[in-house]
């Protein structure tokens, strides 16, 4: 009995030596306080902070990067992607181990509607809402696109 607890150990110690956590190059975080905005352009105006997204490239062999974002909203039935063929205005510069907070006005071109594509709702319903999504319990995704 004592052979076999002495195996298991060996087994188990052996097992957990060999997992490694996978190191990513950029981490990304989202902050979104209450209350959340029903329009769409109030997670992109001027002076908002709806939506803080902080980007940090963690990978110091490479000297900078260029992304873009690409942002997700979704309910069940609906939703708003930002395309990934998007040309933005202002390319986010990453450099290692310095975070780069965007919030506001940094957000408009991957929320800008032109830039978008949609499923289960139409830019006409927006534009004649004024932008406003539709009641449901949404979730927001940001990812980024690395540029060449």
């Amino acid at each position: 009995m004592r052979k076999k607890l002495y195996i298991f150990i060996y087994m188990l110690i052996g097992f957990t030596a060999s997992i490694t956590a996978q190191t990513y190059p950029i981490s990304s975080s989202i902050i979104m306080p209450f209350p959340h905005p029903i329009f769409l352009s109030d997670y992109y105006a001027p002076t908002s902070n709806s939506m803080q997204i902080t980007l940090k490239l963690n990978d110091y062999s490479i000297s900078s990067i260029n992304v873009k974002l690409k942002i997700i909203i979704e309910d069940g039935n609906i939703e708003l992607a930002t395309r990934n063929d998007y040309i933005p205005t202002k390319i986010i510069n990453l450099v290692p181990g310095m975070p780069v907070v965007l919030q506001g006005s940094d957000l408009y071109d991957a929320l800008n509607l032109n830039n978008m594509d949609l499923n289960g709702i139409s830019v006409a319903y927006l534009n004649q809402n004024g932008g406003k999504l539709p009641e449901g319990q949404y979730t927001f995704c940001v990812r980024f696109l690395i540029l060449n």
